[in-house]
């Protein structure tokens, strides 16, 4: 790879492929990262392809980030993610990850209020926001009253 900067993109999936046919319009490079088999991986604008471990192997997933813009001198590449997955795991690294690449998702302070859904009606009620009625039982006994 050269050293020119472009895009990490995270997901190759439908949106995926759309994102990455908009950052190819732009003469943005484009790696994609994706644990599964994907569409976009067949894409004549997708530069470099790597399979990446699944992203609820948190640990390994970071690694793998880690390595691949050693590996590919990738650093200084903004990495998009394209999954709620994807977002929890950029976000809870993101200290680790800044030191190689941009970025764009917040802190899990930030993110953890809209990934945790508990947390996301909370914060609406509390802003008077109307939600549907909902229940957070810490157990079996809580949801049975």
């Amino acid at each position: 790879m050269n050293a020119s900067t472009g895009v990490i993109l995270t997901g190759g999936d439908f949106q995926g492929l759309a994102a990455l046919r908009a950052l190819a319009a732009r003469n943005i490079p484009v790696v994609l990262l994706d644990h599964d088999l994907c569409i976009s991986r067949w894409s004549r604008y997708t530069h470099r392809f790597f399979r990446a471990p699944a992203p609820s192997d948190h640990e390994a997933y970071r690694q793998f980030l880690l390595d691949v813009a050693e590996r590919e001198n990738l650093q200084n590449w903004m990495i998009i993610p394209n999954s709620d997955e994807i977002v929890y795991a950029l976000s809870r690294n993101r200290e680790a990850l800044q030191k190689v690449y941009r970025v764009p998702t917040p802190a899990w302070s930030v993110i953890e209020k809209i990934h945790i859904k508990k947390n996301s009606y909370q914060l609406a009620e509390k802003l008077g926001l109307d939600i549907p009625r909902s229940y957070f039982p810490a157990d079996l006994d809580e949801l049975m009253q």
